[in-house]
């Protein structure tokens, strides 16, 4: 818009305003900057029991307190999942959470998070998180408008109370909690409240009642509560509510009596001091009570003593009595209360606020990248050759999943380029497949992609004056430039171009221009990598000869040719970069000195602060690359694809010295492993790459009522498909596929892709909003023997693209065990298949009870078996909630008794899915007859998320009815509905979408019918046939039982918080090392010690202490540790002794307990090295040099849950070694060796054990950098991804700070040298959790030889996410101490 006057649409009368190039006088009229409301006026009670002592089963019951009448009685809203009790929640300012519980209906302890939507409180509540430890006991629940906090608790199985601190993300909310600061004591029965800075923990048992309280920095959540001022009482089962100034904890058991009345108040200001008494609870007074609150008023109700009245404290004057308010509908006891008022929580929220999960401001129009084109071939069963034209994107929010299909270019391309600006992606040139296109082969033409209509295939928008491929693309704000590139066709230009095309992006219906050149030789210009930020674009090339320099081209005087600034680490060629606003990242690629299909995974790194320094060699991509696309946002870069794979990697850039990781894969070849297909030589871009993720665009809103405007929700297409059954008349196996077009289903179902094989399977269908699956099932054509009908019952997983649904079926991952006519419950991750017949028919028994998992994440990999049915049966079916799988009917035929018909409703919980299922209510109807002929499910299942339809079933005779089970209610049972089919048949299938199910084919018929969920009563009657009569059909859709999906605001939505790797989180001694045995000083040097000290990781600035003393006398030293989450063991030598001692993490202050003796006879166990994994521990041994033979070269296998030993393997004979490993391998490196004159010498091997198959020989591995010997110390820290080996001495030094790494996943390398320690040292021990390893202590000795001349008390630090750096002082240890052992709960990788 050129002027302020005349005609002119508003978007772009938005884009001047967002640019401040116009005067914003309308600004209003675009979006609201008045303050929005937050939040609701309502309180809610959920959950309790109403007695104790005997305990009566808990309830699900949710009540609502309106606020703004607070005398009227409460009314009761959505229940929770499961009854349950002892349990506390917190909000939201959109949902209400409640967290764990006593649930004597699942388990006794559960780590479901219910989720109440407040918009929407009638609505099922759903099963988010899970915690990460289950608990109960009211544990207490904090929060702020970010996170909620669960902290403290009981779980039966570790058995003491807790001090863990688990956080919930609330827009991430289905990720498992992450553990963050603990409480300073473990903790049960306590109460929280605080407002938006802190949260504070009071009283509670431990189990005897206390004052303290604690409390918890948001700010700073993974520092361990502090101690804060204590209560007026000791008190436990109370409750709290607040202000943003102060929380009052009221009621509670105190030693007076268990029916407390005293409400004391903490003040935040003054948070030190002993709490306030104010305002009494009502009388009589209660322990287990449940409060919340708003901004005004604090509400406790229930509690001991069968009451439903709740009780207003005022907080404007605090010191009256508490008044009568309005009832819950039922007595209770230890529920959870929740308000989106509760703790301070914002009333209103305005333009420019940060709440997470609350948008106020959007930023760039995107969340996603996207990779256009490419080179593919390969793939089964139809392979692909040359260029495709397909445009795939990933969403950052959930980057393991496989890439979406939205839409297509124009033409077919390889070697591409492509850039973005904030609104418009954009292909440049590339070449057209040879396989599809002869020569010319080269394009000129620029694509464009809408980011706020995907979908919508590209089209050409502007070209260059010239064909070009391979060139590199840069951009600011306003402009797109194309650097380079090559050309093989086109005579009218060079072969090998430096010339710099701009793009005008208000205007790219125009042709490209030419501003300036690239300064460097003609050879660096093809395969030419461009990476900016806003203000400058930098270049570097990547052909032959290959060239490292870095030149810079500035936006804001783009006629200037570029400037060279500093070099790339290295000279590859084809590498591609992702950047923000501060970097630039340049990965893949190949090598400069070898031929160009060796592939790269190294990744440098410009700094466009300091770009005249050469780039940084970071971490590597998790896998080698050559020809990828790359992209990213303000965080993440990802680079998809490449020669002969179709994998995604990503680098997180805040932490880019490590490993990048495997995230999920393109839509091209096999997402389970990206390969089969491959995709190379492809383009990638994002909306918010290259520092584009600061734009402040507002998001645009309805003028009629101020609403956000959304797009569709993100679902699947609206199709229906009925895959293979038995055709009829004839009865044969098909393969036949077809689509119903579900808003058109009137008109003829389409033929689509066939099975890879045909058959029919009943209920055997399943699927995601991508896929649909087809699993199990049988053949017709069978010879009559039980072994016939059993060579004809299929294990087969087929699996069909809704995006690509003309192509035949591919075959995916088998069931375990093969069954046809099981059940068949689903959600977006997984599918769990229940029972069946493994004979194929009825007759021969051959029933199963199994429940089979299908992991739609890895799709080629074998069902696993995860829990069972009560009974096996045969033509049971299945609906599905989002969070439970529901087993209906089906019967069991018996050879020599009468056959049983079950009316069972078995539920799966998905969260628990290795717990067997429960039983609820009982189907209305029969649904399966095992009368007659027909041995097969008899009714057809349909469903949404809120409830199951059973259509049709039999007693002998068959029904036309349809019965409705609702989730919510689902110990009620089935309901019939009327007579929703106008026909009944045997073995018809069904499927559908939120609104309708369809029930397809069975018996002899083509029908199609429809029944709507909302007029489920009524028949709606037949819709168009299928085009085959047949039956035991498969039938799926990509909306059935109400795959999840979600609004996006549009266009501007803001970018979505990124994924993180979940934290190793363990038990509650995960906070823990053990410092076993050893020598303080030569005067002990051969009794060795007798005691343990601990160090605790969580405060690691304060000493080591002894815990258990008198340990195994005469005492050992020069030994190893390994143990599991509960427990250390510990070896060394003891004077002839060949015991392993265990120290119990949960009383570590007794003796440690002898148990079971090596293999090795007790010479031999001395400078022992261990690993371990959960299960057992791995120990390596030798002998002192005078002994025969003079090294053991067996493994001893320790079995923790018996305590025995085992010898599995033979090892290479070694003294001195050091052990570390992760859950799956276990690593021994360096020590000494017998050389052929029987001379110790120093070794750099390292060897690997693989446990999964720990009987077969151990693997050597790639060496360490520096050979050396740990001197009967086993100084090893890591993770579950490295390795780190520190101190020991070498044969150039006695002791050394060398620390040296080993990448599992890359074990066939030299280790990389990191660190160092900052002390040299030898005889030293070390251990580790997921951040951090430490090492304790050690002797320096002037010579390897000169024996124990003192120890050191240190303790030093170094951390895995800056390997490099010298590790630190922490503190230290009681008393100076070497040649010891160490143990840990978190060490290992254990979780």
């Amino acid at each position: 818009m050129s002027d302020n006057r005349g005609i002119f649409g508003l978007e772009e009368f938005y884009d001047r305003q967002v640019s401040n190039t116009i005067t914003n006088i309308l600004d209003p009229f675009i979006y609201d900057k008045s303050p929005a409301p937050a939040g609701t006026d309502f309180g809610y009670f959920m959950g309790g029991m109403a007695e104790c002592c005997p305990y009566v089963a808990p309830f699900s019951t949710v009540d609502r307190l309106d606020f703004s009448n607070d005398t009227a009685n409460m009314v009761p809203k959505a229940v929770l999942t499961t009854e349950k009790a002892y349990m506390r929640g917190f909000s939201s300012l959109t949902h209400g959470y409640t967290a764990g519980g006593y649930a004597p209906a699942v388990s006794n302890v559960v780590s479901t998070i219910d989720r109440i939507d407040y918009a929407n409180d009638t609505a099922a509540q759903t099963a988010k998180g899970p915690l990460d430890t289950a608990v109960s006991s009211n544990n207490v629940g904090l929060h702020n408008t970010d996170y909620g906090y669960s902290v403290g608790g009981y779980n039966p199985t570790i058995g003491t109370p807790l001090s863990l601190n688990q956080r919930l993300e609330f827009v991430n909310d289905t990720t498992i909690t992450s553990p963050k600061g603990n409480l300073s004591t473990p903790n049960r029965y306590g109460a929280g409240a605080g407002n938006q800075s802190y949260g504070y923990y009071s009283g509670g048992g431990t189990p005897s009642r206390i004052s303290s309280v604690e409390r918890l920095d948001y700010s700073s959540d993974t520092t361990a509560l502090a101690p804060k001022g204590p209560l007026s009482r000791v008190v436990n089962e109370h409750d709290a509510a607040g202000n943003a100034d102060y929380g009052y904890h009221a009621g509670g058991w105190d030693p007076g009596t268990p029916y407390a009345t005293t409400n004391d108040r903490i003040d935040y200001s003054n948070d030190t001091a002993v709490a306030l008494v104010r305002g009494i609870l009502g009388y009589p007074g209660r322990h287990g009570p449940t409060a919340t609150g708003n901004t005004s008023y604090g509400y406790w109700t229930g509690g001991y003593g069968n009451t439903t009245n709740s009780y207003r404290l005022d907080y404007s004057s605090d010191t009256t009595l508490m008044s009568v308010k309005g009832k819950r509908t039922t007595f209770s006891q230890n529920g959870s209360g929740v308000s989106s008022r509760a703790n301070a929580m914002p009333l209103t929220l305005t333009s420019g606020d940060t709440v997470r999960g609350t948008p106020v401001i959007s930023g760039p129009s995107s969340g996603y990248a996207y990779f256009a084109g490419g080179s593919a071939s390969g793939g089964s069963p139809t392979p692909i050759y040359g260029g495709t034209s397909t445009i795939d994107r990933i969403d950052y929010a959930n980057d393991t999943a496989v890439a979406s299909v939205r839409c297509v270019m124009s033409l077919r391309r390889e070697y591409s380029s492509s850039g973005s600006s904030d609104d418009y992606g954009y292909i440049w040139g590339g070449l057209r497949p040879s396989y599809f296109q002869p020569d010319p082969r080269n394009l000129s033409s620029i694509e464009r992609l809408d980011y706020a209509s995907d979908t919508t295939n590209t089209a050409p928008r502007s070209k260059m004056p010239y064909t070009s491929y391979s060139g590199g693309v840069m951009g600011s704000t306003s402009y797109g430039y194309y650097a380079g590139g090559a050309n093989t066709n086109d005579p009218s230009a060079p072969i090998l171009n430096s010339r710099i095309q701009r793009l005008d992006y208000a205007s790219d219906t125009t042709d490209t221009v030419t501003r300036s050149y690239i300064t460097a030789s003609p050879s660096y210009n093809s395969f030419v990598e461009g990476a900016s930020n806003t203000n400058f674009g930098y270049i570097t090339g990547r052909s032959s000869p290959r060239n490292s320099i870095v030149t810079r081209l500035d936006f804001a005087n783009d006629t200037n040719n570029t400037v060279q600034r500093g070099f790339m680490a290295s000279d590859a060629s084809t590498r591609v970069a992702a950047a923000n606003a501060d970097y630039g990242w340049f990965g893949s690629g190949s090598s400069s000195t070898l031929s160009y299909l060796i592939m790269q995974k190294r990744v440098e790194r410009v700094d466009f602060s300091n770009d005249t320094a050469i780039a940084q060699v970071r971490g590597d991509l998790s896998s080698p690359a050559y020809g990828t696309g790359a992209s990213g946002n303000a965080s993440f870069g990802y680079w998809g694809g490449g020669y002969d794979t179709s994998v995604v990697r990503r680098v997180d850039y805040s932490n880019d010295t490590s490993t990048g990781l495997r995230k999920g894969s393109l839509s091209r070849g096999n997402p389970a492993v990206g390969t089969g297909q491959q995709s190379y030589f492809l383009s990638a871009f994002s909306s918010q790459e290259q520092g584009r993720q600061t734009s402040t665009k507002p998001p645009r809103k309805r003028f009629i009522d101020l609403a956000p405007e959304v797009l569709s929700p993100n679902v699947g297409p609206a199709f229906g498909y009925a895959m293979g059954g038995r055709g009829y008349p004839g009865n044969a196996d098909l393969s036949v596929t077809e689509r119903i077009d579900f808003s058109n289903d009137t008109a003829s179902p389409s033929p689509k892709g066939n099975l890879a094989a045909a058959r029919y399977a009943r209920d055997g269908n399943h699927g995601t909003k991508d896929y649909g699956y087809l699993t199990g099932g049988a053949l017709y054509g069978y010879d009559f023997s039980p072994a016939g009908f059993a060579n004809h019952v299929k294990s087969n997983t087929d699996r069909i693209d809704y995006s690509n649904d003309t192509a035949n079926l591919l075959a995916r991952g088998p069931l375990v065990e093969k069954v046809e006519a099981g059940g068949t419950a689903l959600n977006p991750n997984y599918a769990w298949m229940a029972g069946g017949d493994g004979s194929g028919y009825g007759p021969f028994n051959d029933h199963v009870s199994t429940i089979q998992r299908f992991d739609y994440g890895n799709d080629t990999a074998v069902w696993t078996v995860r829990s069972s049915l009560p009974y096996e049966v045969f033509g049971t079916r299945a609906t599905s909630s989002p969070s439970h799988g529901y087993y209906l009917g089906g019967h069991r035929t018996n050879a020599t008794s009468p056959s049983t018909t079950y009316t069972n409703t078995l539920r799966l919980d998905f969260s628990n899915d290795t717990g067997g299922v429960t039983p609820k209510g009982t189907v209305n109807q029969p649904l399966s007859y095992p009368g007659g002929t027909l041995y097969a499910p008899s009714f057809a299942v349909t469903g949404n998320k809120d409830f199951g339809y059973l259509h049709g079933g039999s007693d002998g005779n068959y029904f036309s009815t349809s019965q409705r089970l609702d989730y919510s209610n689902d110990t009620a049972g089935t309901v019939v509905r009327g007579q929703a089919l106008q026909t009944w048949r045997y073995s018809a299938s069904g499927t559908g979408h939120p609104n309708s199910g369809y029930v397809i084919g069975g018996g002899t018929s083509t029908y199609v019918e429809r029944v709507d969920y909302a007029n489920d009563t009524t028949v709606i009657g037949f819709r168009a046939p299928i085009t085959v009569a047949r039956y035991s059909i498969a039938s799926t859709s990509a909306q059935h039982f109400g795959l999840p999906s979600a609004p996006v605001e549009a266009p501007f939505q803001p970018p979505f918080p990124l994924p993180t790797e979940a934290p190793n989180t363990s038990t509650a001694y995960a906070d823990y090392a053990y410092l076993v045995g050893g020598f303080r000083n030569p005067a002990d040097v051969h009794a060795g010690r007798t005691d343990a000290h601990r160090y605790d990781f969580s405060n690691d600035t304060s000493n080591a202490t002894i815990r258990a003393t008198g340990s195994p006398s005469p005492g050992f030293r020069r030994g190893a540790g390994s143990g599991n989450a509960n427990a250390g063991y510990h070896d060394g030598m003891n004077n002839g002794s060949a015991n392993v001692f265990k120290i119990d993490y949960a009383n570590d202050t007794a003796n440690l307990a002898s148990k079971a003796n090596h293999t090795w006879s007790p010479s031999h166990k001395d400078s022992t090295s261990a690993t371990s994994n959960a299960n057992y521990g791995y120990y390596g041994g030798n002998n002192w040099p005078t002994s025969t033979p003079k090294y053991p070269s067996t493994v001893d296998r320790y079995d923790f849950a018996n305590d025995s030993f085992f010898a599995i393997t033979p090892i290479q004979r070694f003294t001195n070694a050091t052990a570390i490993g992760n859950q799956e391998y276990g690593y021994f490196a360096g020590g000494n060796m017998e050389d052929p004159s029987n001379n110790q010498i120093k070794v750099s091997n390292v060897t690997r054990i693989d446990y999964a198959s720990d009987s077969e020989l151990p693997r050597l591995k790639g060496n360490l950098a520096t050979a050396f010997s740990g001197a009967g110390g086993n100084a090893a820290a890591g993770n579950k991804n490295y390795g780190y080996f520190g101190g020991g001495n070498t044969d150039s030094s006695p002791n050394t700070s060398l620390v040296q790494r080993v990448d599992y996943a890359n074990d066939n390398v030299v280790a990389t040298p990191k660190g160092p320690l900052v002390v040299e040292v030898h005889r030293t021990g070390a251990s580790s959790n997921l951040n951090f390893g430490y090492f304790f202590g050690g002797g320096t000795p002037s010579t390897p030889s000169s024996g124990p001349t003192g120890g050191l008390s240190t303790i030093h630090r170094i951390t895995f996410a800056n390997d490099t750096a010298t590790s630190s002082p922490r503190a230290d240890i009681a008393n100076p101490l070497q040649q010891f052992s160490t143990s840990n709960a978190s060490n290992y990788g254990l979780t």
